[in-house]
C-alpha cells in the first residue's frame, strides 16, 4: 500500500513541474495556478477546522507548489513582455 507521503513526495512535484513546462510553452496564464494555490489554501485551512492536520499540511505542501509554479508561469511572462 502507498504512502501519503510518498506519493505527495514522488509524484506531485514531477506533476507540477510537468504542468509549469505546459504553461509556459503553451503560453497558459499564470493567474491559473495561482488561483488553484489560493483555493487550496482554503481547503487546507477548512481541513485543518476539521482536526486533520496531517492531511492539511499536505494540502498546503501541494498549495506551495503550484504558487512557485504560478509564479514561474508569471516571470516568463513578464520576460517575453519586456522583449516584446
Amino acid at each position: 500500500m502507498l504512502d501519503g507521503t510518498l506519493v505527495l513526495e514522488g509524484i506531485t512535484p514531477v506533476v507540477i513541474l510537468a504542468y509549469t513546462i505546459y504553461a509556459i510553452k503553451t503560453r497558459v496564464d499564470g493567474r491559473i495556478p495561482i488561483g488553484i494555490a489560493l483555493g487550496l489554501l482554503v481547503v487546507s485551512a477548512v481541513i485543518l477546522a476539521f482536526g486533520k492536520e496531517d492531511l492539511a499540511n499536505n494540502v498546503a505542501i501541494v498549495c506551495y507548489y503550484f504558487l512557485v509554479c504560478g509564479v514561474a508561469v508569471q516571470f516568463v511572462e513578464y520576460l517575453g513582455e519586456r522583449k516584446g
